[in-house]
């Protein structure tokens, strides 16, 4: 029995242990104050581009406003033009057409005339300068012609001289 009540005894002694967090931290976790900054930026992002797309819209109201007005302007300008022409147009048109058509019909020919003159002036050009390259090549030909004549000559002459000694130098023996 006395073995019980020291059980007893250890058993009145114990406490229980120190009370833990009732959820374990894991992972990464956030503070509060890091959300709030979020909310806040996001916030300022959708204010910025609410603002953004309003003066966006107004900018393009305002230039279909002055592209409208423009079109209404070029419209009034073309209905002005056509009845100048509508006014304005003489019952000689064919007469006119023909005379535009001749004035274009001799600038062409004198513009064919032109061009003809100045192909034949070039090409007389190159001709004269054909000639004027072969003669030059024909003078340095017959100038070497004429140095390897001349070489070969001398060439001749002292050969002949040569001969001449030997024959003389045979006769006499």
């Amino acid at each position: 029995m006395t073995a019980l009540r020291g059980v007893r005894r250890d058993l009145a002694a114990w406490r229980l242990p120190p009370a833990r967090p009732a959820r374990a931290a894991r992972g990464f976790l956030v503070p509060h104050w890091l959300a709030a900054a979020a909310l806040f930026v996001l916030g300022f992002g959708a204010a910025l581009s609410a603002s953004g797309y309003v003066s966006l819209r107004r900018a393009v109201v305002e230039q279909q406003a002055r592209a409208d007005a423009l079109e209404a302007r070029q419209r009034e300008a073309q209905q002005a033009l056509q009845a100048a022409l509508g006014r304005g147009a003489a019952p000689a048109g064919g007469a006119f057409l023909a005379q535009v058509d001749a004035r274009i019909d001799e600038r062409l020919r004198a513009s064919q005339t032109q061009q003809s003159q100045s192909f034949e002036r070039q090409l007389a050009s190159w001709q004269e300068q054909a000639d004027v390259r072969r003669r030059s090549d024909m003078a340095q030909v017959a100038a070497s012609l004429s140095y390897l004549d001349g070489r070969h000559g001398q060439q001749l002459a002292r050969t002949n001289e040569l001969l001449g000694y030997f024959l003389q130098a045979s006769d006499k023996r």
